[in-house]
């Protein structure tokens, strides 16, 4: 609203913007996280629906370096593969990709 809107509440100066986007920022890791630990709830009480397919390992690692690759290059980091399997592994595509970005 704020960042939208210059009819209610004026410009926003420089220093006003970005404490509005780190605010943003820290409201999103909040919906991150309660969001995880309604996940842990509905899979303490056998609510958590799994879905279980085939899915391509190379296929897998790629994406997870490509969501890595951002935050590698900020902090000038190197990120490489020496992937010595190939195949399928069965999980849930959704789920399985948190275990490796956190």
């Amino acid at each position: 609203m704020f960042l939208r809107s210059t009819k209610s509440f004026g410009k926003l100066n420089e220093k006003q913007h970005k404490a509005i986007i780190v605010i943003l920022n820290g409201i999103t890791k909040l919906e991150v996280l309660i969001s995880h630990i309604l996940e842990v709830y509905k899979l303490d009480i056998g609510k958590l629906k799994l879905k279980r397919i085939d899915v391509n390992v190379e296929k897998l690692v790629n994406q997870i370096f490509t969501e890595f690759r951002p935050l590698s290059d900020e902090h000038k980091l190197e990120l490489n593969s020496d992937m010595q399997t190939s195949g399928t592994v069965k999980c849930d595509p959704q789920r399985i990709n948190p275990v490796f970005l956190r």
